[in-house]
Order: structure tokens, then sequence, then C-alpha cells
């Protein structure tokens, strides 16, 4: 018989802010709100815990003594913030998890407005969901986001470029220290232009990074998934790639000492030629299962690279 007393719910009330009932795996310890549109918005102490009353900007809630490990920031719907310098936001606070509220338009959208505005990730365990990245009001920006701490995680992040003079070089990059990112679900759709290197890029000989259901598009010179590193047991699984670059075929690009898995990669590249076919994958480290590749539009993807020996 089901145990009817039972409930993973648990209140708290947060000084200054509400009474709260939540699953205590979803908010172990504090929550926190940013909104840049809210009339009571403010960089202070007093400020952040409560939708009536929140931080201004998600770099001031990491930046602040009072995010802790185990809190849950949620940034509202409509929340803009414009990121002018290399680590605008700093999420360097181990096991915070950052949720974006709302959906399509209204999603929390990082404006990036020079070319070294970055956003870094550098705790460990940090989780960051539906968030929204624009390449609007700069030229070329070097790194969007930028993740240098272990386990951490990206859910539902998507990247937008303006213009052929608003574009990511590198769109979502993993440095040094990134073992074990979890990047779930990104959508990178850039713009026609001559800057774009990379949408998802690994720049270190990390572990174990783990991409699934990536959506890429872009006019990317380096490939639309690269690594630049030999990392190490990584998995690709069902990308969709589309790579608009008139000499660069890459959906997926590897260093020749990455490892892993790549499953179910689905690339359409931008030259109808052998290269636009057999360049599409690179990577001899890695096992490549079930690859379709198609080069031109109206046809049906075709399976590249050398079959395995029959057992």
């Amino acid at each position: 018989m089901a145990d009817l007393m039972h409930s993973d719910l648990t209140s708290r009330y947060q000084p200054g802010g509400n009474f709260t009932v939540a699953g205590i795996e979803r908010t172990p310890r504090r929550i926190w709100f940013v909104d840049s549109a809210a009339a009571g918005a403010a960089n202070d102490s007093a400020s952040g815990t409560s939708p009536d009353k929140p931080f201004a900007t998600l770099a001031y809630a990491f930046s602040s003594d009072s995010v802790e490990s185990g809190s849950v920031v949620y940034v509202m719907p409509n929340h803009v913030e414009n990121l002018a310098a290399a680590g605008a936001i700093t999420m360097d606070i181990a096991g915070v998890r950052v949720v974006g509220l709302g959906q399509g338009a209204t999603r929390p959208t990082a404006n990036f407005t020079t070319t070294d505005a970055t956003l870094l990730i550098t705790a460990a365990s940090v989780r960051v969901e539906n968030i929204l990245t624009v390449a609007n009001t700069a030229v070329d920006v070097v790194a969007g986001i930028v993740v240098t701490g272990a386990d951490c995680t990206l859910v539902d992040v998507e990247g937008r470029e303006d213009g052929a003079t608003k574009q990511f070089v590198d769109w979502l990059g993993v440095g040094t220290g990134g073992a074990r990112c979890r990047i779930i679900r990104p959508k990178f759709i850039g713009a026609a232009g001559d800057a774009g290197q990379s949408g998802i890029q690994v720049t270190a000989a990390v572990a174990e990074v783990y991409i699934e259901d990536p959506w890429v598009v872009g006019t990317l010179a380096a490939g639309c998934i690269e690594t630049t590193a030999a990392n190490t047991n990584m998995v690709v699984k069902n990308s969709l790639t589309r790579n608009l670059h008139a000499t660069q075929d890459g959906g997926i690009v590897l260093n020749s000492g990455t490892t892993g898995q790549i499953v179910n990669p689905v690339p359409q590249s931008a030259t109808n030629d052998a290269d636009g076919f057999n360049l599409a994958f690179v990577g001899a480290g890695a096992a490549w299962f079930n690859p379709l590749v198609v080069n031109l539009a109206g046809e049906r993807g075709g399976a590249p690279l050398v079959a395995s020996a029959a057992a």
C-alpha cells in the first residue's frame, strides 16, 4: 500500500523573501530571483529573495555573498542582461542551479555587446537551463560561453547571431577543467558571414564530455562541432548540423586523438562534391555509429567513412 503520508516537499521561509514549498531535490538550499524588468530590482544585499524585489543582474547574484552551493537562481521571463567584458557573468560558485523561466522570445537573454565579452562557468557542478545568448550589438564575439568547471550541465541553451558582422567566433566552448560536462539540446543558429569558427568546441584534453541532441547551423570555418585537443571518452548523440561554409564541409571535426562514440550524426554540408560527403565527419580516434550525410537538398543521406570489418 502506498505511503499516503510521504511527500518530497519541504517548506521554508527565506528572510526577506517568500514562504515556499518545493521539492527538496530541486531546491536544497535558498532560492533567489533575477529580473531586470522588475520595478523593485536592485543589486544589493537586501534584494534577490522574491520576484518583487529581485537582483537586477545574474552577474551580481554570483558576485554577492548571498548565493551558495545548492542554491537555485530563477531568472525571470523577459530578463535582459548585457555582457560588455570578459567574464561579465562569471558563475564561480559550485553547485548552483540557474533556471531561465519563460519560453520563446520571453526567455532570459544575455546580449554580448563587445568582442571580448564572455559568460564563464568556472565552478564545478553548475547547471544552467533555458537561457538565450545573442551576438546582436557586437562585432564578432571571440568566445560566448566558456565552461572550465567540472561536472557542469547546460540544458536548452541557445545561441543566435544577428548578422554578418554580429557573430560568435566560437559560441560554446569546454576548456581545461571542464571534465564530464553535459550539454543537452543545445541550439546554435548562425548568420552568413566569415567570422564563425565553430558552434560547439572542446579545446582541452578533458574526459567524458557528453553532447545530446545538438542542433548547429552556421557558416563555420572549423566545423559545427569541433575538438582541438585529444579529449577522451566523448559522446555526441543525435546531432543535426548544417555547415554553410563554402569550403569547410565539417559537421563534426575531431582532433585525431579524440576518443569516444558519435551516435546518429546527421550533417548537411554546403558543397555538392566528394569533399562535401567524405569530409562531413573527421575523427580517426572515435567510433561512428549510423552516420548519414547529405550534401545537396532534395537528396537522401548516404553512409560515409570506412565500414567495420565483418565479424
